[in-house]
């Protein structure tokens, strides 16, 4: 009896210590340590696309952007990061300016030249921001939301102190990037912030990557999670579970748009869904067919920019 007490309690702490090793590996190596986000290159992303057909164009839209000379901008974080933005006037005089916040694992230079350009025919300036550990911003870590709202917040600050007091601003953020927005959107905003595009949004950290390894690779979750929250906090100063979308979307006083692939199987449209019933704001849902992850874009610029731009007129 006593030789299967110590067996059972040997496997109960070898259990622990996988656990608590998967736990360790996941934050380093899949959910939140810097990887090799060279603004020059394209990231390596696995999040359900098949993004080889979109580099094509992808290159032809970040050359585009570049060939205008944006201005490099930096800020420097509540934690004390110096943070990246890349900055591109409009063709003529205006007050309107675009704050785009790119996705998890990316950079400005890889999501938003296109969107940028569509903003910038519509007579936008355009600032494209990196987010902390990511392209040229400074940070070991993802801030998943939790932290980039607060860069946002600053973000928009700057363009206010900086750039143009009477600035009419426009968030537009993509998958990681439209959570940090949707966040920064259910705090006290100045009257200069007009509207939000939350694209492809995930509900929180902690049902976003309880999502991705229950359901794609079929792991038992809760303890894994509940262990790298908690490494999280302790290196990284947040849990998963400290802010959802669907509290700040409650909060948030600007018109909202809400855009999904239909087809998303790395932050599934059900979490956009439960974003727009929340929001009381001004808002429209808008999904787009056949769309995987961050795909509404490339796969329908056309459709995309209707969307976007008939929102953004109708709440004149």
């Amino acid at each position: 009896m006593k030789l299967k007490l110590i067996a059972a309690a040997a496997g109960a702490a070898a259990a622990i210590a996988g656990t608590a090793g998967a736990a360790s590996y996941t934050f380093d190596k899949v959910v939140l340590r810097r990887r090799d986000d060279d603004s020059d290159k394209l990231p390596d992303l696995n999040m359900g696309a098949d993004w080889a057909k979109h580099v094509p164009a992808i290159l032809k839209y970040r050359a585009w952007f570049l060939s205008k000379k944006p201005q490099k901008h930096y800020i420097q974080s509540f934690d004390g990061l110096k943070l990246a933005g890349r900055y591109l006037r409009a063709n003529y005089r205006t007050h309107k300016i675009l704050i785009g916040v790119h996705g998890y694992s990316s950079c400005s230079l890889y999501d938003f030249p296109g969107i940028a350009q569509l903003y910038h025919n519509h007579g936008f300036n355009v600032l494209l921001v990196d987010d902390r550990g990511h392209g040229d911003s400074e940070g070991e870590f993802a801030g998943f939301g939790v932290l980039d709202h607060k860069d946002v917040l600053k973000w928009i600050d700057y363009i206010i102190k900086e750039i143009d007091p009477k600035a009419e601003i426009y968030l537009h953020g993509i998958s990681m990037g439209g959570a940090s927005v949707l966040f920064a959107g259910g705090c006290e905003l100045p009257e200069n912030v007009r509207a939000i595009v939350a694209d492809c949004a995930f509900t929180s950290a902690w049902e976003e990557v309880n999502y991705i390894f229950s359901n794609k690779y079929h792991m038992s979750v809760e303890p894994l999670i509940k262990l790298t929250s908690s490494i999280c906090k302790k290196r990284a100063g947040y849990a998963f579970d400290e802010m959802n979308t669907v509290d700040s979307v409650k909060r948030i006083k600007v018109p909202v748009l809400f855009i999904h692939g239909a087809d998303d199987t790395f932050v599934p449209v059900d979490m956009s869904k439960k974003n727009y019933e929340a929001c009381s704001a001004n808002k429209e849902l808008a999904i787009f067919d056949g769309a995987q992850h961050a795909e509404s874009f490339l796969n329908n610029p056309e459709e995309y920019e209707k969307t976007v731009f008939g929102f953004l007129d109708s709440i004149k």
